[in-house]
């Protein structure tokens, strides 16, 4: 009983490490598509590639390449919907402001 409960805790720990290093990672990329030159964004994204290249194998069955297109492909999608809410309202304020 107590194993089982230790190697529960062990990997509730695994998982929380990925998962903040891919909250880091997707913070970081969001970061640098406004501002590429943002010193501390580039640096958090390259230290969480490093962890994911590296490290991920130790922490997690996925393969740490996988993580970083995953996390990509996620930043990307939320910022094109991000756009698409932006000028929907931007139209809708236009249509408003052509009735009156």
């Amino acid at each position: 009983m107590t194993e089982e409960l230790n190697q529960e805790g062990c990997d509730n720990l695994r998982a929380a490490v990925v998962e903040k290093a891919v909250k880091d990672y997707a913070k970081a990329l969001k970061v640098l598509k406004k501002n590429p030159n943002n010193i501390d964004a580039n640096a958090t994204a390259g230290e969480c590639e490093l962890f994911f290249r590296e490290y991920a194998n130790a922490w997690t069955d996925i393969d740490g390449e996988s993580i970083i297109r995953a996390v990509r492909e996620r930043v990307s999608r939320e910022e094109s919907g991000r756009r698409i809410k932006k000028n929907a309202g931007r139209q809708s304020k236009y249509i408003k402001e052509r009735k009156t």
